[in-house]
């Protein structure tokens, strides 16, 4: 994780939503299409947030249903291998 001195932490969260919801999801501010091989019929964004602790998962969920305000109906799925948090 890259840190910025001051005690907080970069996390890069890879999700994925059904193809359906891309364009919707895309207009959310702080979401980065990107292109990933394995879709499976879904479209892949990176999400980059600031946090003070590492690992934090409970914060990455909170923060990204805060963010889907617009588009809670959609099924998003985060991709915690892929991701550094």
């Amino acid at each position: 994780m890259k840190s910025n001195g001051f005690g907080s932490f970069e996390q890069i969260i890879i999700f994925s939503v059904d193809r359906e919801w891309a364009d919707t999801v895309a207009q959310i501010p702080g979401m980065k299409p990107i292109e990933i091989g394995d879709d499976h019929g879904r479209s892949f964004f990176e999400w980059r947030n600031w946090t003070i602790r590492q690992g934090d998962d409970e914060g990455v969920v909170w923060y990204l249903t805060l963010a889907f305000k617009e588009a809670l109906d959609c099924d998003w799925i985060i991709d915690w291998v892929k991701s550094t948090y």
